[in-house]
């Protein structure tokens, strides 16, 4: 009824239900589901009748261009931001960064995208409400790319930056920093070479 509508004959929804191969015992259903799905076949979709498998191709390119900017986004982002909460542990910018990350962590992804557009796309005009730039170039595809990428990037930037804060803590009290402070390394080499490479580890894997 809810594909054709409340003033449906009983002829019709039989048919459909025919169609649909819901008239079929529920196992049986599973079982011929599993068998497409093999095979590659999602069925058709209800909406506008077009393969599912077609709509997914359509739609993967989008979707993993938009994944790998809002990684790039929260790792750029995320990764110092981490570092430095834990080299200023217990100052203002670690408070202000746990709060900032916190933040970040609570609030949800769809409605930080809309508080995005309604600042940066329906009160400033700076990017475009929806869609994708099919012929602008890597500048158009860029230029609508930029809310959504930080959209989904700003959350993953408190991830990563309480992942690479507390990780950091971890790191640098081993040994073999101490060892390396004790022989006179200056704090950067120390942080950048030394504690930084394996503070990597658990955010690559967390990625």
């Amino acid at each position: 009824m809810a594909i054709l509508g409340q003033n449906a004959t009983q002829e019709s929804l039989e048919s459909l239900r025919e169609q649909m191969g819901l008239k079929d015992p529920l196992w049986l259903q599973y079982v011929l589901f599993l068998g497409n799905l093999v095979r590659g076949d999602l069925g058709v979709s209800m909406l506008n009748s077009i393969p599912v498998k077609n709509q997914l191709l359509t739609a993967l390119p989008y979707t993993l261009e938009l994944t790998l900017s809002s990684m790039v986004v929260g790792v750029i982002l995320g990764l110092p931001l981490g570092v430095v909460t834990a080299l200023r542990r217990n100052r203002w910018a670690d408070y202000v960064g746990r709060v900032v990350s916190l933040t970040g962590i609570s609030i949800p992804s769809f409605y930080l995208g809309i508080l995005l557009i309604f600042i940066f796309s329906v009160k400033l005009g700076l990017f475009p409400v929806m869609g994708t730039s099919r012929s602008g170039g890597l500048f158009g595809r860029i230029h609508h790319l930029i809310l959504p990428a930080f959209s989904m990037g700003l959350i993953l930037t408190s991830y990563i930056m309480r992942v690479g804060r507390s990780t950091m803590l971890n790191i640098l009290n081993e040994d073999y920093i101490r060892t390396a402070k004790a022989k006179g390394l200056r704090g950067g080499i120390v942080v950048y070479k030394h504690a930084l490479p394996n503070a990597l580890i658990p955010i690559i894997l967390f990625q």
